[in-house]
């Protein structure tokens, strides 16, 4: 074997040359963590508080979603409805596939509604002028977030911490 054949692709790098400390090969398999980045311009800033230019293109996006979503459910109710199982008007499979695609529109509908109740909940929101404001901490949620998700009513710190629950 000659002396480049036998060297490691990591040979000579300042993380791993063993002269240089500890680097990545003198770690146990599996334990090795690579250190976050943060830069300055990448932490997020505190959300600000809405103008009212926002709050009117948000409000405007919300009776645009309010009318697509009741038009969703409409359109659901006809693909909910339950499903006749004749055996001689289609097979065994054919009545499977009724089946499930008549529990996926069940399940959409219901996803609608209770997305639709949230946009109820924020209309009514901004009528009261605490649209924007998080239902747990009170802080502004921001419009970069309610452009994305004109409902929410919580903020995206408080949305994480109840999905690490």
């Amino acid at each position: 074997m000659t002396a480049a054949a036998s060297r490691t692709p990591f040979e000579g790098h300042p993380r791993v040359d063993a002269a240089n400390g500890p680097g990545l090969c003198d770690l146990p398999a599996g334990r090795f963590t690579a250190p976050r980045m943060v830069y300055a311009d990448a932490m997020p800033s505190p959300p600000e508080d809405l103008t009212d230019a926002q709050i009117d293109a948000l409000t405007a996006d919300l009776h645009a979603l309010r009318d697509e979503l009741t038009t969703s459910i409409a359109d659901a109710a006809a693909a909910a409805k339950p499903v006749t199982l004749d055996q001689q008007a289609m097979g065994r499979v054919s009545r499977i596939d009724a089946i499930q695609q008549q529990q996926m529109a069940v399940a959409s509908r219901e996803r609608a509604r209770t997305r639709l109740l949230l946009v109820k909940q924020a209309l009514s929101g901004v009528a009261d002028g605490r649209y924007g404001e998080c239902r747990k901490c009170e802080e502004p949620i921001g419009f970069r977030r309610l452009k994305a998700r004109p409902e929410s009513p919580i903020c995206l710190r408080c949305q994480a911490a109840m999905e690490r629950r």
